[in-house]
């Protein structure tokens, strides 16, 4: 009976030798089922590129640096060398702080009426945190590969542009090429808008805060200035009325200099007290008037802040649109200025160029100057792993048969 057995069952006997040319010949008798396995895996790797490889897009935004020089006179500074500054889109602390509420601000977009259908699937993808430390990537001057091998420049160089961000990469992945590019520069309007949004959420917070705690601070100041200046005025009129009775004592010479806020300043001249204490009257009334400057100061913030918390506060998270819509509130403002109050001016001028910077800085110094990239995984790698997966199994499946097809028969042969 064993007889009947092809050579190829030779190899899956309970022999402990197997030699190759019996390998040989079981390779030789089944090769059809092992390349159909194999051919077979090839072809689901073609499909399942098809249907489960999705489009990569990419988009770089670069984050411009502009060197400004400081040309100020600075006296400690003896090779009198121009102070250098750096303006950036943003910075390693900037991004951090930020970029932790884009979740939140892109939850809140998912809730506005205002989001269209398309876009709200997007959005959600947005409110988890995990995506944007996984599709969003911050380049850093050097990183720490880099800081090994710039071992000999100094620490404090190191740190600093350790800190400093090239660029930001912005993936997103789609079976549809065009919503993959679509997307992504969604997601870099999505970035300018929620920064310009968030900093003027700071920039209102911060004079709302101000607008609040000033007045009172500044009325303080102002009462301790008015008493010190009733005091100030009493010691004066009292110097006039002993200029009058002493005349004699007005140009008295004097060898020693003395401070006429001194307890011996009651020694000098009268003409000399008298100079002294006008001197603090003018100053105290000054400072009064700066003082009451900061009030009217106050007043056009807090007119600025009552026109802008409403709009900051409404379900518009658009950072352009809110940025000229606060222009035109501060352009509303101005107009009920005279041109000729220069301080109330000044005041308006301070809230433009805050509302200028933030839209200058996250609209011109971050920017893409390239158009994003989809690109979609090469369809060698799905093929050569198809193709192998299936040799393995139709190996597997042809050992698996024989093992069996053994084990029946040496099953009949002790029965």
């Amino acid at each position: 009976m064993n007889e009947s057995y092809s050579s190829q069952d030779n190899l899956l006997q309970n022999d402990p030798e197997i030699s190759l040319g019996e390998i040989f010949v079981f390779f030789i008798d089944n090769w059809k089922k092992i390349a159909l396995g194999g051919l077979l895996g090839g072809l689901l790797g073609i499909s399942g590129w098809f249907v489960f490889a999705e489009y990569k897009a990419e988009l770089v935004i670069n984050n411009i640096s502009i060197e400004r020089k400081d040309n100020k006179d600075n006296k400690d500074n003896k090779d009198n060398k121009d102070k250098k500054n750096m303006t950036t889109g943003i910075d390693f602390v900037s991004w951090r702080s930020l970029s932790k509420n884009f979740p939140s601000l892109a939850s809140d977009l998912v809730a506005s009426e205002s989001t269209s259908s398309i876009d709200i699937d997007l959005f959600k993808e947005l409110s988890d945190s995990k995506w944007w430390s996984k599709n969003v990537l911050p380049t850093y001057t050097i990183s720490k590969s880099d800081a090994k091998d710039l071992a000999g420049i100094s620490k404090e160089l190191q740190d600093t542009a350790g800190t400093s961000i090239t660029n930001l990469i912005i993936n997103y992945s789609s079976p549809n090429k065009q919503e993959a590019l679509n997307n992504v520069e969604k997601i870099n309007q999505f970035i300018h808008n929620a920064f310009i949004y968030l900093t003027l959420k700071e920039i209102l917070n911060g004079y709302e805060s101000e607008a609040l705690s000033l007045d009172a601070e500044v009325q303080h100041k102002i009462t301790t200035a008015e008493v010190e200046l009733q005091y100030l005025s009493s010691k004066a009129q009292n110097l006039e009325e002993l200029r009058q009775r002493f005349p004699a004592n007005v140009g008295a010479n004097i060898q020693n200099i003395i401070d006429p806020k001194d307890a011996a300043s009651k020694y000098l001249p009268i003409s000399t007290q008298l100079v002294a204490i006008n001197t603090d009257i003018y100053t105290t009334k000054e400072t009064l008037s700066k003082l009451n400057d900061s009030l009217m100061r106050n007043l056009i913030i807090k007119q600025f802040v009552a026109h802008a918390l409403p709009l900051i506060n409404s379900n518009n998270k658009d950072g352009m649109v809110l940025v000229d819509q606060l222009i035109k509130v501060q352009e509303d403002i101005r107009s009920n200025i005279q041109p000729t109050d220069i301080k109330n001016m000044n005041a308006v001028n301070e809230i433009l160029a805050d509302l200028i910077a933030t839209k200058t800085r996250f609209s011109k110094f971050l920017e893409s100057f390239l158009a994003p990239t989809a690109v979609k995984p090469s369809l060698l790698l799905p093929i050569l792993s198809g193709f192998f997966i299936g040799l393995f199994f139709s190996l597997l499946g042809i050992l698996a048969t024989k093992v069996l097809n053994n084990y029946r028969a040496s099953e009949d042969l002790i029965s």
